[in-house]
């Protein structure tokens, strides 16, 4: 249990957002996409992206005032602890600015 939520494993995988949704019953809309980009500074950002949706780099520039980029793998797995494909939206090992997809907000 983590923040109140269950923990579940999915041993044949969930390598899609429609094999996770299906794996747990839910709309695709629902799956939350974990991506982390990086500013031109340096900093890391956080991105909940809904399942059905893209992450457009330049909107998540315009919000936080500075260009961005994919962060590299390593990057990733340095400052969250987890590799890409499998990075949580929460429990990371460095804070991260968080931006939230507001498609995400009309699902319960």
């Amino acid at each position: 249990m983590f923040l109140g939520f269950e923990t579940r494993t999915f041993p044949e995988g969930t390598h899609t957002v429609a094999d996770a949704a299906a794996a747990v019953g839910v709309a695709p809309g629902q799956i939350v996409k974990s991506l982390v980009v990086r500013t031109e500074r340096g900093r890391g950002v956080l991105v909940a992206v809904s399942g059905t949706n893209r992450l457009d780099l330049g909107k998540v520039a315009g919000l936080v005032g500075e260009p961005v980029q994919m962060a590299p793998a390593r990057w990733v797995r340095e400052h969250t602890g987890f590799a890409i494909g499998g990075v949580p939206p929460a429990g990371h090992r460095e804070q991260l600015e968080t931006l939230v997809d507001e498609d995400l907000l009309r699902y319960d």
